[in-house]
């Protein structure tokens, strides 16, 4: 298939009509493709966030030096790492990034789409990804990788795919076919990728109790949200816990986090990963943060910190509102399928937790509202609608704003657009003509698309 990320017709309305007040004379066609090439194209920049109770920066960047040293000299990358110059806790790995013209083998492994993205941003293939191998797959062979776009590849097949698939890279055989495929599957590397289309590299290897991969725009929400030792935080969509864990940090493991999510599997993985760190201040809970809040005479009088779904009123310091977006700012994605009737849920979905959020927050707390796509329903415009809706909320300045502003034109003012700030790859594409190239390649602009919006509660308003 072409490169660049397939856009169903509904998306691409969405993002033409999201760009359009800043839209440049060009054509749909070349929007389109503007936007496909930027979606399907990884960051060329890649960030870890270090557990500063764990180790210093300057340890975690020797540390992370000599990996790349390895990995330079295995795969001839010219893979560096540096410090962030405003972000104090994170680490920047850089590669030229460019893609490579590679030679596709005549064996090919099938993987499924989210596998071979994260391929992309240089994972290598666990076996749970792997669909489809040559019937007779050894130890030591150099494959093809190919990522299902159909979703039609059934596990365990044998034949040659012929149906939609994306090529990510070349790489190495560890587990033969008949270990891949047991009936209790094995959960380490199947094909070590050696030759991928972008130079990324492996975190695999770095110690997790230091380490923690998570995108730029991302590590920017616990810092904004500036949580202090003794807190009481509400994290009200949590998993897999990136927010939560580096709330946990910068409050010292001190006060109390409640990290809620509807998933019960993704909340056990969440209990395991802040056992794994030690973080002691904060307490899983599955449970619908569309009915989070208790008004029931029974809650009043219990100490916030042994509280539990649901819970009283106006009893957090700070919430982290990440609710569930449409994403269509992750990178590299390989095609965005959603209808508009899935696309306009996520907003009204995003509306009942704010609802529960400004209940829950005290007067004088902080909420911080962050996602990951580009849509401006999900973004601008629904922060328009909660300064409307909730006149105890004020929209304020942000302590780290590495993003651009919002997009003005909507239904957010001119005057509010400059609070929130914005991570948009591709509106930086469709507007490159504005800008120099290094400005593109800097690592505050080549990202994922995220945005973020601070809120502090007024205390003389009763809700």
């Amino acid at each position: 298939m072409a490169d660049g990320c397939r856009l169903s017709s509904d998306v691409f309305d969405v993002l033409k009509s999201t760009y359009q007040p800043l839209r440049p004379a060009i054509s749909e066609e070349e929007l389109y493709h503007r936007i496909s090439v930027t979606l399907s194209t990884p960051p060329q920049l890649s960030v870890l966030r270090v557990n500063t109770l764990n180790s210093t920066i300057s340890k975690a960047k020797q540390q992370l030096g000599k990996l790349l040293d390895r990995q330079n000299e295995e795969s001839g990358l010219n893979l560096v790492c540096e410090n962030h110059k405003h972000i104090p806790d994170i680490l920047v790995t850089s590669s030229n990034g460019k893609q490579k013209d590679i030679l596709p083998n005549a064996k090919e492994v099938i993987v499924d789409e989210l596998c071979g993205a994260a391929i992309l941003r240089g994972a290598d293939v666990f076996a749970c990804g792997v669909l489809g191998t040559p019937p007779e797959l050894v130890k030591g062979e150099v494959v093809s990788v190919y990522a299902d776009l159909d979703g039609l590849c059934k596990k365990g097949f044998k034949k040659h795919y012929d149906g939609q698939k994306y090529f990510v890279g070349n790489g190495i055989v560890i587990l033969a076919r008949n270990e891949i495929f047991k009936k209790i599957q094995p959960r380490g590397v199947a094909v070590k990728m050696n030759n991928q289309r972008y130079a990324h590299p492996s975190f695999a290897p770095l110690d997790p109790l230091i380490f923690f991969p998570q995108n730029l725009p991302s590590t920017l929400v616990a810092h904004n949200l500036e949580p202090s030792q003794g807190d009481i935080i509400l994290d009200m969509c949590a998993a897999p816990g990136g927010k939560t864990s580096h709330a946990a940090m910068l409050m010292g493991n001190v006060g109390r986090i409640f990290a809620i999510d509807k998933s019960k599997s993704k909340v056990k993985k969440l209990e395991e990963m802040c056992h794994r760190l030690n973080w002691s201040c904060v307490r899983c809970f599955a449970a619908d943060s569309t009915k989070l809040c208790d008004v029931s005479p029974s809650s009043e009088g219990i100490p916030r910190e042994d509280q539990h779904p649901p819970f009283q009123t106006e009893v957090f310091d700070k919430i982290i509102l990440d609710p569930p977006c449409s994403a269509l700012g992750q990178r590299p994605q390989l095609q965005c399928k959603t209808t508009k009737s899935e696309l306009a849920s996520f907003a009204v979905y995003q509306k009942k937790i704010f609802h529960q959020a400004v209940k829950l927050l005290k007067p004088g707390g902080t909420l911080i509202y962050s996602t990951c796509t580009l849509n401006v329903d999900e973004n601008e415009n629904q922060i328009a609608w909660a300064l409307e809706t909730f006149p105890e909320l004020n929209l304020i300045p942000q302590k780290l704003h590495l993003g651009g502003t919002g997009i003005a034109g909507h239904n957010l003012s001119e005057e509010h657009c400059l609070l929130v700030q914005r991570f948009d790859p591709c509106l930086i594409s469709i507007t490159k003509d504005c800008f120099k190239s290094e400005d593109f390649l800097s690592v505050n602009k080549d990202t994922i698309g995220f945005f973020i919006a601070k809120f502090i509660k007024s205390d003389d308003i009763t809700c």
